[in-house]
């Protein structure tokens, strides 16, 4: 972890993949708060600058939950309660990744 700022401006560095920062934005194609646009537009701008990711303790608890979302849809899926109900966030039976990046997440809070 790394102190960037004032004694209270926590920022850590996260090691997505360009893969998983593709992945993270499709999750949310619109947000309810402020701090979820400021997460995806962090998300972005690492994506189109190959740029390293560096997020608060409240932005990486916002992209855990979004993971979390995302792993109960896939369980639902898989399980045969999913209903089709126009969600877009579309993750490929049997892929480890939204799971990888849960524990990475996780680490981090």
């Amino acid at each position: 972890m790394s102190i960037t700022g004032k004694k209270w401006a926590h920022h850590i560095d996260m090691p997505f993949k360009t893969r998983e920062l593709k992945i993270i934005i499709g999750w949310k194609e619109k947000v309810f708060w402020p701090d979820e646009a400021r997460v995806l537009k962090k998300l972005r701008r690492a994506l189109q600058k190959a740029d390293g990711l560096r997020l608060s303790r409240v932005q990486i608890q916002i992209i855990h939950g979004w993971a979390e979302e995302q792993l109960g849809a896939l369980r639902r899926r898989r399980s045969g309660q999913w209903r089709r109900n126009g969600d877009t966030g579309e993750i490929a039976p049997g892929s480890g990744t939204v799971t990888r990046i849960e524990k990475d997440v996780g680490k981090a809070i």
